[in-house]
């Protein structure tokens, strides 16, 4: 009735039950210097992402040589060159750098990251191969899915009490090693796609997604965890776009049979990366 941007209108009272759920008072802990925002450094990470996103949205459609494409992409690295330069100068900087030597910490980013890839580039993939082989209505596609969410919904406190008895790294690579059997199962036989090898890919982000928060945080004193919260879900969400650039240039030059066994190929090829990170 009101076009397909209505559907966005559903979040609006899960929103405001969040915030209802937020009102419950916190016991306010001791008082403490109130730090300083730092406008200058939030405006040029702004003038770095912004850029970036457009790129990453844009350049298949632009070319990868194109003289837009380039000066887009070239914006976005001056304005990260001199965020970095700018940052590194502040006495509170908006990103703690310091937290980026943490051995730990980059291990659980570089592993979210490679999740959010995986996720994003088989979430977008997925629903064109459904409606291509199977001819589905919207409704019918979204009820297909929807095991996915729940499969995950059922796993996460599963993965969450094993990740505190036996370590999320643990956890974490088997999570990766169902990634790739969940790809190979895909890549193998890309004519079909069934509610099992959908409902894989709830399990893996259940036993993951939740678990590489934890062990990011683990890796740093109480103090950081802000700071880690900060760098972490940003680097997720950005690894998500860029994977979503390769892969939909990966599916638009073999098709839609060898395009989707490509994808999928890669989509192997770094599960195997993050079993053995």
């Amino acid at each position: 009735m009101f076009g397909w941007q209505s559907v966005f209108l559903l979040n609006v009272p899960l929103i405001l039950l969040s915030f209802m759920l937020c009102l419950e008072p916190i016991p306010s802990a001791p008082p403490s210097p109130r730090p300083r925002v730092d406008y200058r450094c939030w405006i040029l990470m702004v003038a770095c992402l912004v850029p970036l996103l457009v790129w990453s949205v844009y350049v298949t459609h632009w070319g990868w040589s194109a003289f837009v494409s380039l000066a887009t992409l070239g914006t976005a690295i001056l304005f990260l060159l001199v965020f970095v330069r700018v940052e590194r100068q502040t006495v509170q900087p908006l990103i703690d750098f310091s937290v980026l030597g943490c051995g730990a910490f980059c291990r659980a980013r570089v592993l979210s990251v490679l999740l959010a890839i995986f996720y994003c580039v088989a979430f977008m993939l997925m629903p064109f191969r459904l409606v291509e082989r199977f001819g589905l209505s919207d409704a019918q596609l979204g009820l297909m899915l929807l095991p996915v969410t729940l499969v995950m919904a059922l796993i996460s406190p599963v993965a969450g009490r094993l990740g505190d008895r036996y370590g999320p790294w643990r956890v974490m690579t088997a999570g990766f090693f169902l990634l790739t059997c969940s790809a190979l199962l895909q890549s193998a036989s890309a004519s079909t796609l069934s509610l099992s090898r959908i409902a894989l890919a709830g399990v893996m982000m259940g036993a993951i997604l939740g678990l590489s928060v934890t062990a990011a945080l683990n890796a740093l004193p109480p103090p950081q965890h802000g700071q880690g919260i900060g760098i972490a879900w940003p680097l997720h969400n950005l690894g998500g776009a860029l994977g979503l650039v390769v892969a939909t240039r990966m599916y638009q030059s073999g098709g839609a049979v060898y395009g989707y066994q490509w994808v999928m190929w890669l989509l192997v090829l770094l599960s195997c990366m993050g079993g053995g990170v």
